[in-house]
């Protein structure tokens, strides 16, 4: 079962630094485009910065412990952690993606006061 964090109550400059953060200790990043001819997300080839630049305050922000065999993303690794945002209802629609070594969540957790989310 996957583990989700509640990131309601960072502020959009947190929500940034943790993502510079997750990108500078990731190990594979990559962003998607859904647009309005397309009912598949298309990988992008966007540099990050760039990327950020759709990260509001009205964006789908997530942060993940995933666990879930059947959800996994990569294949290589049992666990690992998944932080990202989507821009939600707009159109092209953004995703971001990080994924990182799951010896980094206690200090991400704790640096940024994350709780998980209750199921």
């Amino acid at each position: 079962m996957d583990l989700f964090y509640n990131t309601k109550k960072l502020t959009l400059t947190s929500k940034r630094k943790l993502l510079l953060e997750a990108k500078s200790l990731c190990y594979k990043w990559w962003a998607d485009v859904l647009t309005e001819d397309s009912w598949v997300r298309h990988k992008i080839d966007l540099p990050f910065d760039i990327v950020m630049k759709h990260l509001t305050g009205k964006c789908h922000y997530i942060f993940i412990h995933r666990m879930d065999k059947y959800k996994l993303r990569d294949e290589d690794k049992k666990e690992y952690l998944e932080i990202g945002f989507c821009t939600l209802g707009k159109i092209p629609e953004y995703f971001l993606w990080i994924l990182l070594d799951i010896t980094h969540l206690k200090p991400l957790i704790k640096k940024f006061k994350l709780k998980p989310l209750k199921s």
